[in-house]
């Protein structure tokens, strides 16, 4: 069996946004992307990433108001891998630090896509695969 690579199950050309994008309309654009996760900045230059996760927790039950940007919000400890990485390789990164997505680089460090844990059950992998990687991501749980 080949080994299955992150570029094979991202999501390629993530949407940027700009850290002064407010929380609205972050929220708007996930919505008309269908996707709960954006990267800040350009593919060159990342400033951060926010969350579908992190409006709502972060943002919107704090009371805080949906004109804020993103820029007040947004994760700036950016963890990626690599689009030829193994599969097992970026599902244990997810794993040890109990988050749901990585941004994925090229080999001149630019970003080209997001991997999120729902594109690794979404991939049309065999059941054996699908088992290996939720067996890998359930570690963190038990943890």
């Amino acid at each position: 069996m080949c080994p299955i690579k992150v570029r094979e199950m991202m999501m390629a050309n993530p949407i940027f946004i700009s850290p002064e994008t407010t929380l609205h309309d972050a929220a708007c654009k996930m919505k008309e992307a269908n996707c709960g996760v954006f990267p800040i900045g350009t593919p060159e230059k990342i400033e951060g990433i926010i969350t579908d996760h992190d409006i709502v927790i972060r943002a919107m039950i704090n009371g805080n108001h949906k004109m804020k940007s993103v820029s007040g919000y947004m994760t700036t400890q950016i963890l990626f891998c690599h689009e030829d990485d193994k599969i097992e390789k970026a599902a244990d990164i997810m794993r040890k630090n109990r988050i749901d997505s990585l941004v994925v680089k090229d080999t001149s460090e630019k970003i080209v896509g997001i991997l999120s844990f729902g594109e690794l059950l979404r991939y049309k992998s065999s059941d054996q695969e699908v088992k290996k990687i939720i067996k890998i991501s359930r570690k963190s749980k038990d943890s």
